[in-house]
């Protein structure tokens, strides 16, 4: 996607999201309207960008979100509404995994459910009338979707972990109820014209495999990060899924294929927009 394109990224400091921020400036996107819960931040990304690229013209817009409160997230969609932009491109790829304790947002959900999934399904409703007919969703999903047993009581689900594995299934439940969501989403936005695909960047170096662990984190500093894909690599399978002119799929950085959807699934879905207000 580019040339004079609107893209909206989430998360746009962290590690992926800032590759993703700088890829899209680089490819001279228009206007990148980064959003993230400090905009502040992105004062060096964008000098530096401008400095690197001094002749395609694009801007970084910072857009405040905080995924952690419907509050917070009807706001930004209020300021988002404000810039009077139309919008091509919108990835979602903010997420959190808080391991260490169980938190319940004010909403009343598990957080990381809340942040990865709800708010981000709320985020992505609120933003869908200022989007253009062509226009592409990416969800950021994770290979951790495949290990939680799928149930409609995800919430309930959520809320009851007490251990650090049961925390941590929490996280690839907010992905799996995400990506079936997104397949439901395909299907009920068809006749719009708005694309609806998911983008698994693997395991990345970043901030959120940081478990809050001292020892644990040394080893894997140490025998596990030299490993695994950096925040540009993981960047690649969003931006694949951002071109691709297919429907409910879900992108890694070399391939892309289809998204399967049945019954139990798009009830799952269902019960995911109703849970974000949708």
């Amino acid at each position: 996607m580019r040339g004079n394109k609107v893209v909206v990224v989430t998360g746009a400091t962290g590690g992926i999201g800032r590759a993703l921020t700088e890829a899209l400036y680089a490819r001279g996107v228009h206007t990148v309207i980064a959003a993230c819960r400090t905009p502040k931040r992105l004062e060096d990304i964008g000098e530096t960008l401008a400095a690197r690229y001094p002749d395609n013209g694009s801007e970084i817009i910072g857009l405040q979100l905080d995924l952690g409160s419907y509050g917070a997230v009807d706001s930004a969609v209020d300021a988002l509404r404000s810039l009077g932009l139309r919008i091509d491109g919108l990835i979602n790829n903010a997420g959190t995994m808080p391991l260490r304790t169980l938190s319940v947002s004010p909403d009343g959900h598990e957080y990381t459910m809340q942040v990865n999934c709800l708010s981000t399904l709320r985020f992505t409703l609120g933003v869908l009338p200022l989007m253009r007919r062509g226009g592409n969703v990416v969800f950021t999903t994770s290979v951790t979707r495949r290990l939680p047993k799928p149930t409609d009581k995800f919430d309930e689900a959520n809320l009851n972990a007490r251990t650090l594995v049961s925390r941590f299934l929490n996280y690839g439940r907010s992905k799996q109820v995400l990506t079936f969501t997104a397949a439901l989403l395909a299907e009920r936005e068809a006749v719009s014209g708005i694309r609806f695909n998911c983008a698994d960047p693997g395991v990345v170096d970043s901030g959120i495999i940081t478990l809050g662990y001292p020892v644990v984190d040394k080893l894997a500093d140490r025998l596990f990060r030299p490993l695994i894909s950096t925040p540009a690599q993981g960047a690649e399978a969003a931006l694949r899924a951002l071109d691709t002119d297919r429907q409910s799929t879900v992108s890694t950085r070399h391939a892309t294929r289809s998204l399967s959807i049945d019954a139990y699934k798009r009830a799952i879905g269902t019960h995911a927009l109703s849970l974000a207000g949708c």
